[in-house]
């Protein structure tokens, strides 16, 4: 019988740890105040759960959180100046309107500051492989979830994704661990993705698609799955890119998808690089 990944309890111990380091850089400097800002433009009401996550997980964390409203019709000129002016870790809370670029905009960040790793220079640090880079932070939860339920040297994983925020990084980091990634997008035939995605000991999705990958997409036994999606309708909610039922009822693979997986990972991911630039500003790292 297929077995859902205990998230919970891997998050658990990821939490206590941040709760130690954030300890120890406070014993380090016991005047520094740990801030993060979240930068928000316009009105996106299916955000405010995210941004209500991450302001519930900092607090708890003796993390300071400022979320500073911006208005729908920002000119990029003026975003560009809010990242330029920004002193502390910050994120740019996506999505934000089509008229802006986010990528220009997160180009005047100060690097340091960068938690959501997309700036180039944090780019080129995980490239690099810098213990100091700041890795984006779903693609850290998927790790953090993968390593406790897999040795990932010399495995196949298979990622459905090439976004900046969870393709791009996550193969750099599954290199790192002398994983085998290959990386799965829209223009890839169904037959080839089929095909990859059931010789591979590890998949990750992250298509943004509601219950698009059923159990004839996997092996039958053996296969990690994990989730990073997420859509929800009166009728079903909390479903991301697989079809978790079908997949619990017709394999015995192992999954972490829906609520309380990747969702709260991506917060700890997220903690974790803001206490990691104040321990690398106060010198622990």
């Amino acid at each position: 019988m297929c077995k859902e990944i205990n998230s919970k309890d891997i998050l658990n111990k990821w939490e206590e740890e941040l709760e130690d380091r954030v300890f120890n850089v406070y014993l380090r400097d016991p005047f520094l105040e740990m801030n993060l800002l979240i930068l928000r433009v316009g009105k996106r009401p299916e955000t405010d759960l995210y941004v209500r996550n991450k302001i519930k997980k900092a607090e708890r964390l003796r993390i300071g959180v400022t979320v500073f409203e911006l208005p729908e019709d920002i000119t990029q000129a003026e975003l560009n100046q809010y990242l330029m002016a920004a002193d502390t870790p910050t994120i740019l809370q996506l999505p934000i309107p089509e008229h802006l670029n986010a990528e220009e905009a997160m180009s005047y960040l100060d690097p340091k500051w960068d938690v959501d790793g997309l700036t180039p220079i944090q780019k080129a640090k995980l490239v690099n492989g810098d213990e100091h880079a700041l890795e984006p932070a779903t693609a850290k939860g998927v790790i953090r979830l993968l390593e406790n339920e897999i040795a990932l040297t010399g495995k196949k994983v298979a990622i459905v994704s090439r976004s900046p925020l969870i393709g791009q990084p996550l193969s750099q980091m599954i290199l790192q661990r002398d994983g085998v990634p290959t990386i799965l997008h829209s223009k890839v035939s169904d037959d080839i993705l089929r095909s990859i995605m059931k010789s591979s000991d590890v998949v990750v999705t992250g298509c943004g698609k509601r219950a698009i990958f059923d159990a004839s997409y996997f092996d039958f036994k053996g296969q990690i799955i994990i989730d990073c999606s997420m859509a929800r309708d009166d009728d079903r909610p909390g479903v991301g890119d697989v079809d978790k039922e079908d997949i619990l009822l017709f394999t015995l693979n192992k999954i972490a998808s829906g609520y309380g997986h990747t969702g709260p990972a991506t917060v700890l991911g997220l903690m974790d690089n803001v206490i990691k630039c104040y321990e690398i500003l106060v010198g622990v790292i």
